[in-house]
């Protein structure tokens, strides 16, 4: 009776052995987790000035829309679009400085959108330091299982009673003021000591142009 008993414990422990172990899966990441790791790589390729980086988080093609703080108006296609990060890295030396102020992602299973106000700084090229905030909205979404931005639309507030575009930094709580020239697209940093610095942004057809004055 024991011999059978014991068979019966061994041929119970081999087929345990050999059958398969159902493991729990691991929990799904989701599409807000996807986008805001998607968001952390482009800041890190931006810091670094890496521009093929920061063009592999957009879709490829004519899908990316983009709507830029300097001109011209629009932006059709990642390539055409690539041209605006390349004039701006190259005004700049050394890494770049961003910070993000109430960052807000929505996402669904297809599509999302990001919004917040951003804070660029660096120095540029010849030495001067120069901080501006912006107001930034992505739209996303997912091909073929991966998420991509599709669309960027970047501004800064406007003044219509001296036509030009200004981000005011103390609505955030910060000392500093930022004027933009419309025309020109002059960006001027005033702080409480009254010093300045201005530089455009697109100030000629060649591109992106710095124009130092202390």
């Amino acid at each position: 009776m024991r011999t059978v008993i014991r068979l019966a414990f061994l041929l119970s422990f081999a087929v345990a052995a050999h059958s398969p172990v159902l493991l729990a899966a691991p929990p799904a990441i989701s599409s807000e987790t996807q986008v805001r790791q998607l968001l952390m790589g482009w800041e890190k390729a931006f810091r670094a000035k890496d521009v093929d980086a920061v063009m592999r988080v957009y879709a490829s093609g004519a899908a990316v829309v983009a709507y830029d703080v300097v001109p011209p108006l629009a932006r059709i296609g990642r390539n055409a679009y690539r041209k605006n990060y390349e004039e701006f890295f190259a005004m700049y030396e050394g890494p770049l400085e961003i910070e993000f102020r109430d960052l807000r992602i929505v996402a669904g299973n297809d599509v999302a959108f990001i919004h917040c106000l951003e804070r660029v700084s660096g120095t540029l090229k010849g030495g001067q330091k120069s901080e501006t905030w912006l107001r930034v909205t992505s739209g996303l979404r997912r091909i073929k299982g991966n998420w991509f931005i599709v669309h960027d639309h970047v501004s800064v507030p406007v003044d219509f009673e001296t036509g030009k575009a200004e981000a005011r930094a103390e609505c955030l709580g910060l000392s500093n003021l930022i004027h933009s020239n419309r025309a020109w697209g002059t960006a001027e940093m005033k702080r409480p000591t009254e010093s300045r610095w201005a530089f455009s942004f697109l100030a000629s057809p060649r591109g992106f142009e710095p124009r130092l004055s202390p």
